[in-house]
């Protein structure tokens, strides 16, 4: 190797690639792992959030109940039309549902064909009772998370692992949830892989 090219490798070259190696190394071991536990830990608090407002809709509406406003009944149904009704996320197509301690379905935006029914022996596709599950960490537990498989959204050939947090409503038996979609994070994951390799890159 000529003088010049040598100096060139081991005053230039090698540091560099060391550099980009350490960057790397650093980047896909270190802060991308602790950026997806935190990116899945700040949803499972969002959906906890988010659970605990709308049940305050239930107990809003049973608040009514005893100051004489409502009957049971018009309280019932003012809950249901009002959790209903009530979107956000990306497209606003995220949502709550309510079932009560059967486990009944008492209400869900994208399954309505399942309101009225007992769902104690509904399974999942990986075999998992997950109304089930609810009833027994609402009387277990008051409150809680559970995994299982869902639909997507409004698309019922879709199915893809949910994790749903779930709460209580003592005064009606009533079980209200919602939840995030584990590729939904992956996709959120995958887009900062893509703009710390693009730093990567630029440096």
């Amino acid at each position: 190797m000529k003088p010049g090219w040598k100096r060139f490798v081991l005053g230039i070259l090698s540091p560099m690639l060391l550099a980009v190696a350490l960057f790397a190394g650093v980047a896909f071991g270190l802060i991308l792992p602790a950026l997806e536990r935190s990116t899945i830990e700040r949803k499972r608090e969002m959906i906890r959030e988010l659970t605990v407002s709308a049940w305050g809709i239930l107990d809003e509406c049973e608040q009514q109940v005893r100051d004489g406003k409502l009957d049971r009944a018009a309280a019932h149904q003012l809950a249901v039309d009002q959790v209903r009704r009530l979107r956000y996320g990306a497209g606003g197509k995220d949502y709550f549902w309510i079932t009560d301690v059967t486990p009944r379905m008492i209400m869900h935006p994208y399954r309505p064909d399942l309101e009225g029914q007992d769902l104690s022996s509904f399974r999942d596709p990986d075999g998992n009772l997950p109304f089930v599950n609810f009833v027994r960490i609402a009387c277990a537990q008051g409150e809680g998370y559970s995994a299982y498989r869902w639909q997507v959204r409004e698309e019922a050939d879709h199915i893809a692992p949910k994790l749903s947090f779930i709460k209580y409503f003592a005064p009606w038996e009533w079980i209200i949830g919602t939840g995030l979609y584990v590729e939904d994070v992956q996709a959120e994951s995958r887009r900062q892989t893509t703009r710390l390799a693009q730093i990567g890159l630029s440096i």
